[in-house]
């Protein structure tokens, strides 16, 4: 495999990993990598890896709320009248809607550096906006919005695991975390930000592509921990990953579903921010994650939604991502790969647990009992009554000779004279009346 097909699978499961984190239903937790345990029961030492930590902020009180005059919205599902609602962070971006369901993301390109998340700036390889919109009183003259909107931070931090096989299945158990960074020579880690790494990107400067020419990103280990080395995060992988996850929540489809003509979703200049989301049957859907988003913060877009729930599931969501992305990291860097032998359990192969029902065992030892007891039965009995077997494919050709050779070679039941006229005769395949046939001949014949 040529690196190319390399990248390309790296990206893959990638992508699957992130996205398996994103769709994981609201209130439970993404399923963490399994370790291979042929017993089935296995504890290993506590571990010390590279993790993702992620974080939530509610901004909404630095929205600035307002209602622009009416305008010609298209005729959309739900939509009750051409009352127009903006909402717009204090960069400027903004999302302009009628009265439906809506929600925006948006990069932090002019937002310097972050309205919430400066402490952890440095580290922080993905910083997404979003703004959303909660519809009260549907399809009435007096349905209004209320906007909503958050920060969402990814950033690198450490952290301790310990592990163990239950029956088969993988538990990982966070024990400590730390984000403290010991040494750090990159420009950025969040594409965003990062100049060269654009460059790079468009092949503008190749030399940039290096990886060698890119700084570090050095992490303390967590808490409980201070002996094992320093964590190290090369500037050029964390770029990669930051434009992965933040080209995730914006390229994609950008076609209607419901709609005849993409003319229609035209609603709104570049600046006043584009629909993710609308109505409660009527989807746009830009992004690859942006569906997961859709469908934890609106369900089914058919009641009015309390907005007091959804800041928790979008920092559930998000820190699902974060799992998923470990994942990714601890399947694909043969750095982070579990490779410790365990405590307790034995660690042959990937798939040789096979958990045992006894009763169904039970019955396996008894059916095969019972079988040797059948063959052995009619083994003794066939001794028992000397039961005469005749062996040699030879012999067992008797069957298909013809009636004039089987009446020369005497009565079936007397084998001792089928088998003296036997020596003397030869049998060959011959062409008859009724076709092919064996027949017998002597050395007189």
């Amino acid at each position: 495999m040529d690196g190319t097909d390399d990248n390309y699978h790296r990206i893959l499961n990638m992508k699957r990993h992130v996205a398996g984190g994103a769709y994981t239903p609201a209130g439970q937790q993404m399923v963490p990598n399994p370790i291979a345990c042929s017993t089935g029961d296995c504890d290993f030492p506590d571990i010390v890896t590279v993790g993702v930590c992620s974080d939530v902020s509610d901004i909404t009180h630095l929205l600035k709320t307002t209602e622009p005059p009416p305008r010609e919205w298209p005729n959309m599902p739900g939509l009750s009248s051409n009352r127009t609602w903006s909402a717009a962070l204090p960069a400027g971006q903004n999302l302009t809607i009628p009265s439906l369901f809506a929600f925006d993301f948006f990069l932090t390109l002019d937002l310097a550096p972050s309205l919430s998340f400066q402490h952890i700036q440095n580290q922080t390889f993905a910083n997404i906006y979003l703004i959303y919109s909660n519809v009260i009183g549907l399809n009435t003259p007096q349905a209004r919005v209320e906007f909503q909107a958050v920060e969402m931070a990814w950033y690198w931090c450490t952290k301790s695991y310990s592990i163990n096989v239950a029956r088969g299945i993988t538990r990982w158990q966070e024990i400590s975390r730390s984000a403290q960074i010991l040494d750090d020579s990159t420009t950025a880690v969040n594409m965003p930000s990062n100049l060269d790494f654009i460059l790079c990107v468009f092949e503008l400067t190749p030399k940039k592509c290096e990886e060698n020419s890119w700084g570090n990103l050095t992490l303390a280990p967590p808490p409980g921990f201070e002996r094992h080395p320093p964590l190290v995060i090369n500037e050029l992988a964390s770029l990669g990953l930051s434009a992965f996850l933040t080209m995730s929540f914006w390229n994609g489809v950008k076609s209607p579903l419901n709609l005849a003509s993409t003319s229609e979703l035209e609603i709104g200049s570049e600046s006043e921010g584009m629909f993710r989301a609308l109505g409660r049957k009527f989807f746009r859907i830009q992004g690859d994650l942006s569906l997961a988003f859709a469908i934890n913060m609106y369900r089914d877009f058919l009641g009015v939604v309390d907005p007091s729930s959804q800041v928790p599931i979008l920092r559930n969501l998000t820190t699902n991502i974060a799992s998923g992305i470990e994942n990714f990291i601890r399947s694909d860097w043969k750095a982070h790969r579990l490779t410790a032998r365990p405590v307790n359990g034995t660690v042959i192969a990937e798939t040789a647990f096979v958990h045992i029902r006894w009763p169904w065992l039970t019955y396996l030892l008894a059916e095969l009992t019972l079988s040797s007891l059948f063959l052995m039965a009619i083994i003794g009995w066939a001794a028992f009554t000397k039961v005469e077997m005749l062996g040699g494919s030879a012999l067992a050709t008797l069957c298909a000779l013809d009636e004039p050779t089987k009446q020369s070679l005497g009565h079936i039941g007397d084998y001792e004279e089928i088998r003296r006229r036997a020596a003397r005769i030869h049998i060959r395949l011959t062409e008859g009346p009724e076709g092919l046939a064996l027949r017998s001949y002597t050395d007189n014949d």
